[in-house]
């Protein structure tokens, strides 16, 4: 049986650039030059130098008297942000400024849908690529899955409480397999649980194409690992579609197919209380390859 594994803690820092943080997984097909991110070392915000303008504001958000000085957990994922990009690009800083500042109390559900809002034209959003049934097509506000998928990366490694989450229907390009959120407005959801006695509070920062979600509170209450493994890998098919737009005999590739993966990720929490190990199998469909026919 195919076999594979990756391992990220939060308390040691990863490798920055894709090809040193996949190295144990597969090949996933994606854009050339796309690397993914990956977690990022948990330190003090003392410890990050002077408080930027966008600090502030971020700052003047939380209750009065409370303390966000330990980050309980990060990740950065990458995105192209000229050419056609420019749209998704606008989208992922967008949400990210919508998500920026979100307080969860103790005991509180966070729902991304009801933070973020109606990725619509009157919200600001615009037309990028998503994922609709294992296929790559335009609507409004894509892009903002990856916005999602950082968050629930940062907050798996911040020891939060997944309550509602789905993977995505493909692999993505920006994200290891198995970290990844899909979020539909109204209907598909990221919400996230805060089980400690204080407040966590969610921190994003958009720079040059890289985007880090922080998650803060007051002190580190659980050390946590995250590995998974790849089960199994199905090779991906060809869909031919008659295409009348096209002339006969003509062949056109319109999307280029893509293995599919089912993996288990595991994360282990240590606290006061012991340990404790939680596992979901997540799987992904191949993604066939299209080509389309011009019959007549």
């Amino acid at each position: 049986m195919f076999r594979a594994t990756l391992t990220l803690t939060a308390s040691l820092a990863i490798a920055t650039l894709a090809g040193s943080c996949s190295t144990a997984l597969p090949p996933v097909a994606r854009p050339e030059n796309d690397p993914r991110g990956g977690a990022v070392r948990a330190s003090d915000r003392s410890a990050r130098g002077a408080t930027t303008a966008g600090d502030e504001a971020h700052l003047a958000r939380l209750p009065a008297g409370v303390a966000f000085e330990t980050t309980l957990g990060e990740y950065f994922t990458l995105f192209r942000t000229t050419g056609a990009d420019r749209s998704r690009a606008h989208n992922v800083e967008l949400a990210a400024g919508l998500l920026d500042g979100a307080v969860i109390f103790p005991g509180e559900t966070f729902s991304f849908n009801a933070i973020v809002g109606a990725r619509s034209r009157s919200a600001g959003f615009r037309k990028a690529h998503v994922i609709k049934e294992g296929e790559l097509t335009d609507d409004w506000g894509g892009g903002t899955c990856q916005v999602a998928s950082t968050l629930h990366a940062a907050a798996l490694f911040a020891g939060l409480e997944m309550v509602e989450h789905s993977p995505h229907s493909r692999p993505s390009t920006y994200i290891e397999l198995g970290f990844d959120a899909t979020v539909v407005w109204p209907s598909v959801d990221l919400k996230i649980r805060n089980p400690f006695d204080f407040p966590v509070v969610v921190h994003t920062v958009v720079s040059d194409g890289t985007l880090t979600v922080t998650v803060e509170g007051d002190h580190r209450v659980r050390d946590v690992r995250v590995t998974t493994a790849v089960l199994a890998r199905r090779h991906w098919e060809q869909r031919v579609v008659d295409d009348p737009a096209l002339p006969k005999g003509t062949r056109e590739v319109t999307q280029l197919g893509g293995p599919g993966y089912t993996i288990r990720r595991t994360r282990t929490i240590a606290d006061a209380s012991g340990a404790r190990t939680e596992s979901q199998t997540v799987h992904y469909p191949p993604t066939d390859r299209i080509v389309h026919v011009g019959r007549q």
